[in-house]
């Protein structure tokens, strides 16, 4: 990382020593009837990413600060490899999301050659498997995880859970909208893209409706970042003949109201950490119906909700129905809710637990180490 105080990134890249020992490397991995498309383009290729992904070994202004703070467990790591090796400066990781999980989800389900597939998952997990080594401290979001973690390397003696928290003054019970009084209405807060998953709530909507004609979904949530899958949504919706019960809204910035607006809410994702519209639906007194993934279980009990199976829109949708039936049910489940929030998972908590972690790593006292290579983590 020194070296790139006095020589450039991208010349470094191009040189030719570079390309020999990058295609070295390869050719111990490259088995000819497994890669039939290990072409010389696919192989240029994988080394522009990678030039991509190491970009930040360029930066050589890092400041001095107290903790490097990584949010997940992927290439940030790369900057606050470099403080930890001019400065000592310790590294703690947040794993909401599992990186590394949610990498293979995404590679795998590619159009890539498998030779790219291949490249970008060991490179993944080399990255995946140095944060681990490296952070002094590894906080999970939930107990789900931690299982990932320790099958890339992770030290378990590193582990913490602090839950996400929400402000129980901002998210709380409230009325109904007058416009929505009498409708049968289930929300969700929801980017529009593959891991939310809106094709099952869309068909568990279609499960409603034969029970409930009049049942709203209102989904609240960017439209635009995925649009080959919103198209993809709106042509279910049609084909399903939902257009008058199943909305999606567009992006909202006022999540506690609209909250507010649903009897229930739903997720649906094949992939979370430990989402905050789970609690924040639950500390407006919402019972939730969602998807058994990451630590939903964690806050989603069966006294306030129901888990279910990811991508079974019949008993997502029998579950939805449960409850927009009872109405006992549904006000007992949303208090349960409310009381879990207030004793688990509010903001002072969060933040508490989280001081008292810095101020643990800071008294720790450090010297300057050499960094350990990459290459000992393939």
């Amino acid at each position: 990382m020194v070296y790139f105080e006095d020589y450039d990134y991208k010349e470094t890249i191009r040189n030719e020593q570079v390309w020999l020992t990058y295609r070295d490397t390869l050719a111990k991995f490259i088995i000819g009837e497994r890669n039939p498309d290990a072409s010389l383009i696919d192989i240029t290729i994988g080394l522009r990413w990678i030039y991509r992904f190491l970009i930040p070994l360029a930066i050589v202004n890092i400041p001095k600060v107290d903790v490097s703070h990584l949010t997940l467990s992927g290439f940030p790591v790369i900057p606050a490899l470099i403080a930890n090796y001019k400065y000592g400066t310790p590294i703690i990781l947040t794993e909401h999301g599992v990186f590394i999980r949610e990498r293979l989800l995404a590679i795998n389900n590619s159009e890539y050659p498998y030779f790219l597939k291949s490249l970008l998952i060991r490179f993944s997990e080399a990255i995946t498997r140095l944060v681990y080594h490296k952070a002094e401290v590894i906080i999970s979001v939930n107990k789900f995880n931690q299982k990932w973690e320790k099958w890339y390397g992770a030290d378990p003696s590193k582990f913490r859970i602090i839950y996400n928290g929400i402000d129980p003054e901002v998210f709380k019970p409230g009325p109904k909208p007058a416009h929505l009084k009498d409708i049968p209405t289930v929300v969700a807060l929801a980017r529009i893209f593959e891991l939310k998953d809106i094709l099952t709530m869309i068909r568990s909507c279609a499960v409603v409706k034969r029970s409930i004609p009049e049942v709203q979904y209102l989904v609240y949530g960017d439209n635009d970042a995925v649009p080959e899958y919103t198209k993809e949504c709106l042509e279910l919706i049609a084909e399903l003949g939902l257009q008058n019960n199943f909305k999606l809204m567009g992006p909202r910035n006022n999540p506690q109201e609209v909250f507010l607006e649903g009897d229930i809410s739903i997720l649906t994702s094949i992939s979370e950490g430990f989402p905050y519209t789970v609690i924040e639906s639950m500390g407006c007194g919402i019972p939730v119906v969602s998807t058994d993934v990451g630590g939903v279980k964690e806050a989603l009990d069966d006294s306030c909700g129901f888990t279910c199976k990811p991508k079974d829109a019949e008993e997502i949708g029998n579950n939805v129905l449960k409850l927009l039936l009872d109405d006992d049910l549904r006000k007992s489940m949303g208090r349960n809710a409310r009381e879990k929030v207030l004793n688990n998972f509010t903001l002072s908590k969060f933040i508490g637990e989280y001081e008292a972690i810095y101020d643990d790593i800071v008294k720790i006292p450090r010297a300057k180490k050499k960094l350990t290579k990459i290459e000992d983590f393939s």
